[in-house]
């Protein structure tokens, strides 16, 4: 898919799943960005790893991306990995949803996701008026 946005093309690839019922990410900027990521569903206990289908990592995102990003909603922690350091470390399982490719955890740059700056003032005494 090809969009005009201020007088320049950008690119965006959708990356299905690889059964195709659903899509899983989109790379943009050779930024593949993993969507609806939640550390607590897919997160691979396993291999203390986060996967990939293999067919979308090797058709999609190995060809065109340079980086693999996933936002986790659950912890606010952003997961960053290079592709390239995604690949030599894969892990190839199985795990009844269809061939996957996993790269663990300790491979992977994290950042904490910043809050909102909002902070209260409470009274517990009298000692400010609100």
């Amino acid at each position: 898919m090809v969009y005009v946005h201020c007088n320049k093309i950008k690119s965006k690839i959708i990356v299905p799943s690889d059964d195709g019922s659903r899509n899983i990410g989109e790379i943009r900027n050779k930024i593949f960005i993993k969507f609806n990521f939640q550390s607590s569903k897919h997160i691979c206990y396993k291999h203390n790893a986060i996967g990939l289908d293999e067919v979308a990592f090797f058709d999609y995102i190995l060809p065109t991306a340079q980086f693999i990003i996933c936002h986790d909603d659950d912890k606010h922690i952003t997961y960053k990995i290079r592709v390239a350091v995604f690949r030599s470390n894969a892990i190839f399982d199985d795990l009844g949803y269809g061939p996957q490719v996993f790269c663990p955890l300790k491979h992977w740059q994290l950042e904490h996701e910043r809050q909102s700056q909002c902070q209260m003032q409470f009274s517990f005494g009298g000692e400010t008026q609100w």
